[in-house]
């Protein structure tokens, strides 16, 4: 059974997370973003799912390497549906709606 997104939401850690890649999937129906959680070892790769992603912004300026979010924020639509910041401080933002959440973990 897959975790509500609430749940997902509150069980991952969502500041100094390195962004590593971004994709489209599903003909481009969904945004993937391939990211590090924060900590050590080598358990901290995790892909991102927003389904049925819409109204994205990526602006990204200045890297040096793969950008962390400074604060990241969820907040549910009044259509159902939910809108995400990271916000990369001086080195941009990634935001978009989209219907669902799913954290991977790959392997």
């Amino acid at each position: 059974m897959r975790a509500s997104p609430e749940d997902t939401l509150r069980a991952t850690p969502w500041s100094d997370v390195a962004l590593l890649g971004l994709s489209w999937e599903e003909d481009g129906r969904d945004l993937q973003l391939r990211v590090l959680l924060p900590g050590v070892g080598a358990d901290r790769e995790r892909v991102i799912v927003l389904r049925w992603a819409s109204d994205v912004v990526v602006r990204l300026e200045g890297l040096g390497g793969p950008p962390l979010t400074w604060e990241t924020t969820f907040e549910r639509e009044q259509s159902g549906r939910w809108a995400v910041l990271f916000d990369f401080a001086s080195a941009g933002e990634l935001r978009c709606s989209f219907a669902e959440l799913e954290v991977i973990k790959p392997g």
